[in-house]
C-alpha cells in the first residue's frame, strides 16, 4: 500500500508500508467468511500453542493460512497447493548491497511451502517491480540466471567477493560525543588508492537501545586485506573512551 501524507496542503510524502498480518486477516475473512484461516506468526507459534496449531495445518483443518516469513522456516504443510506472497519485493529498496540475495532466497523457501507432495503448487506474487532480474528470476524459478545476474552485477561494481567492504559502526548514548569521534576518524581517513570511504552518516538503525549510531562504509575495489586497512586506520585515529567504535568486515546486514 501507498500512504499519502500531505502537511499544510502544499508538501506531501509518499510513504510504502507494509499492511501485516492482521490487517491480511481481517481482509480475507470479508472475502471468505466461512473458511477456516489462521495467522502463524511468532506471536501464535509460542511454545503453548505451536504443536496444537501444526497439528490442525497437517490435518487439513485449516483452509486459509497467513503468516510472516516464519512460515518458510523448515516446516512442512502437505496439504498446502497455493502460496502467495504480499508485497513480495519491497526488500529490494532501502540499500542494502545484499537485497537481492536476501530478496529471492526468502521468496524462494517460501514459493517452495507449495505443491511439496501430490497436489501441483501454485505461487502468486505482488511486486512492485516486476521487471526486476531477482522478480524474473524467481518466476522462471531459475536459480542459475540469479547466480549469473547478480556474480555479474558484483564484478562489474568491485563487491563482495570481488571487492572488499567493512561497515564501521559509531555509538554512543551522547550524539555530541559520537560526532566528535566521527570527526576524529575522518581526519584520520587512509589515503590508499582504490579505497573509498563514505560517511560518516547516520546508520539505518540511527538510534538503538538508546544509543545514537553513525556509520562509515569502506570499499575496497582490490579485495585487500581489510581487517589490516582498518586496523591501522582505528591505530591512527584519537578514540573518546565512552564512544564504541564496532567493526563488520563484509557485512551482511547494512543496518
Amino acid at each position: 500500500q501507498i500512504n499519502l501524507k500531505c502537511k499544510d496542503n502544499k508538501k506531501c510524502d509518499l510513504v510504502f508500508y507494509g499492511p501485516g498480518v492482521e490487517r491480511i486477516a481481517e481482509e480475507v475473512k470479508k472475502k471468505f467468511p466461512i473458511k477456516n484461516q489462521l495467522i502463524f506468526s511468532s506471536d501464535t507459534m509460542n511454545k503453548k500453542n505451536s504443536q496444537d496449531i501444526l497439528k490442525k495445518i497437517v490435518d487439513n483443518r485449516i483452509e486459509i493460512l497467513i503468516g510472516t516469513q516464519l512460515i518458510s522456516k523448515g516446516y512442512h504443510f502437505p496439504n498446502l497447493s497455493c502460496v502467495g506472497i504480499i508485497d513480495a519485493d519491497m526488500t529490494l529498496k532501502g540499500g542494502d548491497l545484499r537485497a537481492s540475495e536476501k530478496t529471492y532466497q526468502a521468496l524462494y523457501q517460501v514459493a517452495g511451502r507449495a505443491g511439496r507432495e501430490n497436489e501441483k503448487g501454485t505461487v502468486v506474487i505482488q511486486s512492485y517491480y516486476p521487471e526486476n532480474e531477482t522478480i524474473q528470476s524467481l518466476g522462471d524459478l531459475n536459480r542459475n540466471q540469479f547466480y549469473e545476474n547478480e556474480i555479474n552485477y558484483r564484478v562489474s561494481n568491485f563487491l563482495p567477493p570481488s571487492g572488499r567492504m567493512a561497515a564501521i559502526i559509531v555509538s554512543g548514548n551522547n550524539l555530541e560525543k559520537v560526532t566528535h569521534q566521527c570527526n576524529y576518524l575522518y581526519r584520520a581517513i587512509p589515503k590508499i588508492s582504490s579505497l573509498e570511504i563514505y560517511g560518516p552518516a547516520p546508520a539505518a538503525l540511527s538510534k538503538l537501545k538508546g544509543r545514537h549510531r553513525q556509520r562509515f562504509l569502506v570499499h575496497d575495489k582490490k579485495a585487500r586485506n581489510m581487517q589490516k586497512i582498518v586496523n591501522v586506520w582505528l591505530s591512527q585515529s584519537k578514540t573518546i573512551p565512552s564512544v564504541n567504535i564496532s567493526v563488520d568486515i563484509d557485512p551482511y546486514s547494512f543496518v
